[in-house]
C-alpha cells in the first residue's frame, strides 16, 4: 500500500494537488529523508519524459503521446534540469511554476482601446505609444503588452475606456490606483481611466482575466460580470466568464472575496473557486489548486476531464484559430491534456491519435472531419 507522501508526489506529477496537499507535501519535504525520496521519483519521471510530453486521456484511458523537441530535451539535460529544480526547491509554488510555465510569445499584432464616445485607438503589441484623452492630455503610456495609466487626483467624472484583447494573445493593464489585470485571450475590459474618490472602484469583464487588486479600504474594489459580482479591498483572484461557455467561474489566490449574484452571496477563502450557470444559479463552491486556473498567464493550458466542444473554444482563444466541426460526435469527447510550448498541427495530430479524426489547416481555419 502506497503510503502519504507516495500518494502526495504522485498528485504532484499528475498536477492534482489541491492548495492545502501542496502546503502539505511541502512540510513533509521537510525532512530530508523525504526529500531523498521525493528526488528519486522526480529523477525517474524526467527520465522516462525526456522528450516534451503531451498527456492525453480519452474516455478514461490514460494515453501518452510524445512531441519530440530535440533541441530542448535530451537524456542528460533533463536530468540536469530536474536536479536544478530539486536543489531550488523551498517554496512550492516556485517549484510549479518554473516546472510547468514557460513564458509564450504573443502571436496577434494588436489590441485596441474603446471610448465612451465610441472612438476605437489601435495598438501595436509592440509599439511604444503615449495615450492621450480627448484634451489631448496624457493619461496612459504603453510599452510592450503592457498600458500604464497615471493617477489624476483632480478628476471628477468617472470617464470609462474598454480594452480589447483579441484572440491569440494576453495584455497587461495597470489601472490608475495601482491595480494590475492581466487580460486572457478573446477578453474585453471596462474600467475608469481615473478612479474617484468617494466612489466604488468598480471595472467590468467579459472573457477571463487575473486580478491583483491595490488596498484601498475606503474604496472597495468590485468587479461585474454578466452572472455575478465580486467585492475586495486589496488580493488576488482570477475570472472567467466568457460568452461562449456554459459555466463563469472565479479562483482566490490571496485575501479574500465576496461574490454575489440574484440568488446568493458567498465569501472564499484562498484555495477555493465558486461557478455558476447564470445569473439566477447558486454558487458551487470548493477547493482547487489555483495555479491551475492561472497557468495561462505563462502560456501553458490544462484540459482536465474537458469535453472537445470546450476544448476547441480554449484552442480558438488560444491560437486565434477558428474550427468547423464535421465531426458532431467528437464534441462530446472527454480529454485531459497540458499544452505547453506545441503548435496547434501538433496539439491536432495528438489528440487525432488518442481519438482517431482528421483535421485540415487553411490559414487560420482549421476544418475536422470523421476518419
Amino acid at each position: 500500500m502506497k503510503n502519504e507522501l507516495e500518494i502526495l508526489i504522485e498528485k504532484f506529477l499528475r498536477h492534482e494537488l489541491t492548495s492545502s496537499e501542496a502546503d502539505h507535501l511541502e512540510m513533509l519535504l521537510n525532512d530530508p529523508k523525504n526529500m531523498d525520496s521525493f528526488r528519486e521519483q522526480l529523477q525517474i519521471h524526467f527520465t522516462l519524459t525526456q522528450q516534451r510530453k503531451f498527456h492525453v486521456r480519452s474516455n478514461g484511458y490514460p494515453i501518452n503521446q510524445s512531441i519530440k523537441k530535440k533541441k530542448y530535451f535530451n537524456w542528460k539535460s533533463t536530468i540536469k534540469y530536474a536536479a536544478v529544480f530539486i536543489v531550488i526547491l523551498g517554496v512550492m509554488s516556485l517549484f510549479w511554476n518554473r516546472m510547468y510555465i514557460t513564458e509564450k510569445q504573443n502571436n496577434a499584432k494588436v489590441v485596441y482601446i474603446e471610448t465612451e464616445d465610441g472612438k476605437k485607438e489601435v495598438l501595436e503589441i509592440n509599439e511604444e505609444k503615449k495615450i492621450l484623452n480627448k484634451e489631448g492630455q496624457l493619461i496612459a503610456t504603453k510599452s510592450g503588452n503592457l498600458i500604464t495609466y497615471k493617477a489624476d487626483p483632480k478628476a471628477r467624472e468617472l470617464v470609462y475606456n474598454t480594452l480589447n484583447v483579441p484572440n491569440g494573445t494576453i495584455f497587461k493593464i495597470v489601472l490608475s490606483d495601482g491595480s494590475r489585470v492581466e487580460l486572457n485571450a478573446g477578453s474585453q475590459l471596462k474600467y475608469p481611466v481615473n478612479f474617484i474618490h468617494g466612489k466604488d472602484r468598480r471595472v467590468f469583464i467579459k472573457g477571463e482575466a487575473f486580478f491583483d487588486i491595490s488596498s484601498d479600504s475606503l474604496h472597495p474594489f468590485i468587479v461585474n460580470t454578466e452572472d455575478f459580482n465580486v467585492t475586495v479591498l486589496g488580493t488576488k483572484f482570477n475570472i472567467s466568464a466568457y460568452d461562449n461557455l456554459k459555466t463563469s467561474s472565479t479562483v482566490l489566490l490571496e485575501g479574500s472575496v465576496s461574490i454575489e449574484n440574484h440568488v446568493e452571496k458567498k465569501k472564499l477563502i484562498p484555495g477555493e473557486m465558486a461557478s455558476v450557470a447564470n445569473s439566477i444559479s447558486s454558487f458551487d463552491v470548493r477547493e482547487v489548486d489555483s495555479r491551475r486556473y492561472t497557468a495561462w498567464r505563462k502560456g501553458i493550458t490544462i484540459f482536465q476531464n474537458e469535453n472537445f466542444g470546450y476544448i476547441m473554444k480554449t484552442l480558438e482563444r488560444k491560437y486565434n484559430v477558428q474550427f468547423v466541426n464535421n465531426y458532431s460526435a467528437l464534441e462530446k469527447e472527454i480529454f485531459t491534456a497540458t499544452i505547453v510550448e506545441e503548435d496547434i498541427e501538433e496539439v491536432l495530430t495528438l489528440f487525432s491519435k488518442s481519438r482517431p479524426f482528421k483535421y485540415k489547416i487553411d490559414e487560420r481555419k482549421i476544418t475536422i472531419y470523421k476518419k
